[in-house]
């Protein structure tokens, strides 16, 4: 980790000269844009003798490349940038950079203020849209994907159940259509496979934290999943002079098994068990329900 995030200092520390001036972790406010507007920025150079203005953002994750081009924060932060410093000393460009070291993605994009701020009013209009009334929601694999929302989200349910019923054939016209599905529905449900994953696991998280913070959820339990068995850290002590033990290092507790024989192997006493990891399931299910307040001391 901090190879990747020396990667990124360097990167920013290049841009520095004498006439520049660094202000790393910097809130800056937008709020003119889009109401209670504001982010961090992780690094802003200004740079006096060409009145430009170097803005980074660091995206450690490698799952999804991040662009600077059309960048929707970071163009916000721009003007976040221009509105908190442009007082400072008169900004006639800006360069947004995305530093992404895991993947080897660095990008940058060169904007003037008067182009930021034709793309502020866009901003404006889609905030005054999003906190209206009548807000459209409008369900994708993008507009979904960090969303903290869409676990309990009717428009999400709604396109769910869109794409699993209402847009097939009606199966009732062809013998064959009931036994097989078309190439078309086949895409349909491909297409959208991610979308409609991502939303089950989302409504599945939103019942688990329900039900972990002590609420109930009718119809469902929280219970200790699957535990697999480790050896202790006192299986090397007790093994450390048996031979057989070792194969460059200590046998797994598969092969120990083995080795011993189950009833000999149980005589060591040197694995554990630990508590399965909370689940949620039925209340149907056979299995005991986890008191998640059996850990809290009670207070009068």
């Amino acid at each position: 980790m901090t190879d990747y995030v020396q990667e990124y200092l360097d990167y920013v520390q290049a841009f520095q000269t004498s006439t520049t001036m660094l202000f790393p972790e910097q809130q800056v406010d937008y709020s003119d844009y889009v109401p209670d507007g504001f982010g961090t920025s992780d690094a802003i150079i200004i740079d006096t003798s060409d009145h430009t203005c170097h803005i980074f953002d660091l995206k450690y994750g490698k799952g999804v490349s991040v662009d600077a081009k059309d960048n929707t924060q970071a163009q916000l932060y721009a003007l976040g940038v221009i509105s908190d410093y442009g007082f400072i000393h008169p900004i006639e460009n800006v360069v947004i950079h995305i530093v992404q070291p895991r993947t080897g993605n660095y990008s940058y994009w060169e904007r003037t203020p008067e182009q930021l701020h034709e793309f502020g009013k866009f901003a404006q209009l889609k905030a005054e849209e999003a906190f209206s009334d009548d807000a459209q929601y409008k369900p994708s694999d993008k507009a979904c994907q960090w969303c903290k929302f869409k676990g309990v989200c009717k428009a999400l349910l709604e396109h769910t159940h869109n794409v699993i019923s209402q847009e097939f054939t009606d199966l009732t016209e062809d013998h064959q259509q009931i036994s097989t599905m078309s190439d078309d529905e086949l895409r349909l449900v491909h297409t959208n496979a991610k979308l409609i994953r991502g939303f089950l696991d989302a409504v599945e998280s939103h019942i688990k934290h329900q039900l972990e913070a002590g609420q109930t959820f009718t119809g469902y339990k929280l219970v200790e999943g699957r535990s697999i068995r480790k050896l202790t850290s006192e299986a090397t002590t007790k093994l450390k002079d048996n031979p057989d033990c070792w194969e460059n290092k200590l046998l797994t507790l598969g092969k120990l098994e083995k080795l011993f024989g189950k009833k000999d192997f149980a005589a060591l006493d040197i694995t554990s068990k630990p508590p399965g990891k909370p689940t949620v399931v039925p209340e149907s299910d056979k299995r005991k329900s986890i008191d998640v307040t059996q850990d809290f001391e009670k207070i009068n």
